[in-house]
């Protein structure tokens, strides 16, 4: 594997934001914002979201080995853009959570 160290960030943070929306989902009451992943889950349930985004995983890291081996930086970049496409979701709803737990002083 070429781009080890962002194929593992990337499956943190995919794995940190499958937590994050389990935990919006089941314990917060909260909706999926993603259009693809909310008919996933409210078709199919969410071990099948589970599913689809190691899915997409699998295609990414597929697609940068390929990538690389013709064009190194070129895969890596696909690499880099990946983990960070992947943490803007997990970022987020951090923030969201953050905001909403916050309360104002009196």
């Amino acid at each position: 594997m070429r781009y080890q160290n962002a194929y593992v960030w990337l499956v943190f943070v995919s794995v940190l934001d499958l937590l994050l929306t389990m935990f919006v989902l089941f314990l917060w009451g909260g909706y999926e914002v993603n259009p693809i992943a909310a008919a996933i889950i409210d078709h199919m349930g969410f071990l099948w979201a589970i599913v689809f985004k190691f899915g997409l995983i699998v295609l990414v890291i597929i697609i940068c080995e390929i990538l690389g081996r013709r064009h190194d930086p070129t895969g890596r970049r696909l690499a880099t853009v990946a983990v960070i496409i992947s943490a803007v979701p997990v970022a987020y709803t951090f923030a969201v959570l953050f905001h909403t737990s916050s309360t104002p002083i009196n």
